[in-house]
């Protein structure tokens, strides 16, 4: 990725994962306490504003949580919408979102900066963290 060709120090990549990170589970738990999932976070999602600041965008693939399953056409268009993000029965879960926040953050940075930062990301991906969760771990847990 152009961001890790960027970093060279670990100081400077652990603030910039930090700031993805948090970028990446404030939109989730906004949408997620909505009861929407964004269902498909990934690098063109995601825009750098400024030095370790980031948004999320293209909310096109919004749908409501309470949504039974994906419909065929929308699975095959979504790039994260892998067997590992979909839940038993198939369908996006806000779980799912959590899956492909790790996703990305793995992408980014396929070498872990820190022991903190290997496990969150680990944690996203096994779906083990909410957002809000993943959020409280940033806070507490992982601070650059």
């Amino acid at each position: 990725m152009w961001l890790c060709l960027c970093i060279l120090q670990t100081g400077y990549v652990l603030q910039d994962l930090h700031a993805l990170a948090s970028a990446c589970c404030k939109a989730a738990q906004l949408l997620h306490a909505d009861k929407l999932v964004h269902q498909d976070l990934r690098w063109p999602d995601v825009v750098q504003l400024a030095h370790h600041q980031y948004m999320v965008i293209d909310l096109e693939s919004v749908a409501e949580l309470t949504q039974k399953s994906l419909p065929e056409d929308t699975c095959s268009a979504l790039k994260t919408c892998t067997s590992k993000a979909l839940d038993a029965a198939g369908c996006f879960t806000a779980l799912s979102d959590m899956y492909c926040i790790g996703a990305l953050l793995q992408e980014a940075y396929p070498t872990a900066c820190s022991l903190q930062s290997a496990s969150y990301i680990q944690n996203l991906m096994a779906k083990e963290l909410t957002a809000e969760a993943a959020l409280e771990f940033l806070r507490h847990e992982w601070c650059p």
